[in-house]
């Protein structure tokens, strides 16, 4: 039995449908294509000194992707606005050989108005189905259904290159692939120099009181810094220092109370507060000693305080000491001259 010929506006919407799918996967892939290409030009732009930052490559590299994904989508966005049933009637009725309308008046609207016979529409509609017979929808297009296939393969084919380009290269060389693609996704900040290292400062926490507290600040990249400190309850005190191989060797004078320590830069970088507390020397004061002599001696306890004299006690004397230290300590223990 043989199938029944498909209606003409059957056909029509097929080939309106295909063309559209190919004018949208053209311009995704595209612009697909476009960053490939972006991020492969970047990766090999990025180690030349023209790279180096602070530089407008990347950002030249960026507008020109741009630039050229928006032409690429405003040539098809004109295609497809140009694209519409009427079209594609026209685009069958010159690819098969029709006269001029044959197609478009079939599927028009309002065809079968009042007055029209209706059976002279199913005639030219028939006759219009045994013409496209057989004919697959690639086959029914003309120039703009051609160019449209073309716009999709070359864009896919483009975008499936570059992106498994650029993905290759980043398996092999992640790093530098990561530096040089970081420069692209940011190229205004890229066109400025790049922050200097911050400034790290060390020094002792606790220091004797009255003595001068050593620092140390590095400072790569720079020539002077300056040493701010600011004793409790006094105003802020500042001074320049010689930067020398990275590093610069400072030092608050005299530590008498508690002070907050920091570094600044002249490019506005400035390092973190360090307490320094000055500690007083540990002194034992208001010292006792209780004496128990053994009882074989007939001695009475005897209780010493400053000055302690030289003492001789018999042995088996107990000896309790007490007295008060100028800081907190755990533990304490007596010598003799011979331990």
């Amino acid at each position: 039995m043989r199938r029944r010929a498909q209606p003409p506006e059957s056909q029509v919407r097929a080939l309106w449908l295909r063309v559209s799918v190919q004018l949208g996967l053209a311009a995704v892939a595209g612009v697909l294509a476009s960053i490939g290409a972006l991020l492969l030009l970047s990766w090999a732009a990025g180690s030349t000194s023209a790279w180096a930052r602070p530089s407008a490559v990347p950002a030249i590299l960026w507008l020109a992707a741009t630039a050229t994904a928006i032409a690429w989508v405003w040539r098809l966005a004109g295609r497809a606005l140009d694209w519409d049933r009427p079209a594609a009637a026209a685009e069958i009725e010159q690819r098969v050989g029709l006269a001029r309308g044959a197609v478009r008046g079939a599927v028009e609207p309002g065809i079968e108005r009042p007055g029209t016979s209706r059976s002279l529409v199913e005639l030219h509609r028939a006759r219009l189905a045994g013409v496209l017979e057989g004919r697959r929808i690639s086959e029914l297009g003309s120039a703009l259904a051609r160019s449209a296939r073309s716009y999709a393969m070359v864009s896919a084919a483009l975008c499936i290159t570059t992106l498994a380009a650029s993905i290759g290269v980043w398996l092999g060389a992640r790093e530098s692939v990561n530096a040089a693609w970081a420069a692209v996704l940011h190229p205004v900040r890229h066109m400025t120099s790049p922050p200097l290292p911050a400034l790290r400062l060390s020094a002792e926490a606790r220091v004797r009181r009255g003595r001068d507290l050593p620092v140390t600040v590095e400072a790569a990249q720079r020539d002077s810094v300056m040493l701010a400190w600011q004793p409790r309850g006094e105003v802020v005190n500042r001074r320049w220092y010689v930067v020398r191989e990275g590093r610069a060797l400072a030092s608050v004078p005299r530590l008498e109370a508690p002070t907050l320590v920091w570094a600044a830069s002249a490019d506005g970088a400035v390092s973190d507060t360090l307490l320094a507390e000055p500690v007083d020397p540990l002194l034992l004061i208001d010292v006792q000693v209780d004496l128990r002599f053994p009882p074989h001696t007939g001695r009475e306890p005897e209780l010493l305080s400053d000055p302690l004299p030289v003492m001789q006690v018999p042995e088996g004397t107990w000896a309790t000491v007490s007295g008060v230290t100028t800081r907190p300590i755990e533990r304490a223990a007596l010598q003799d001259e011979d331990s």
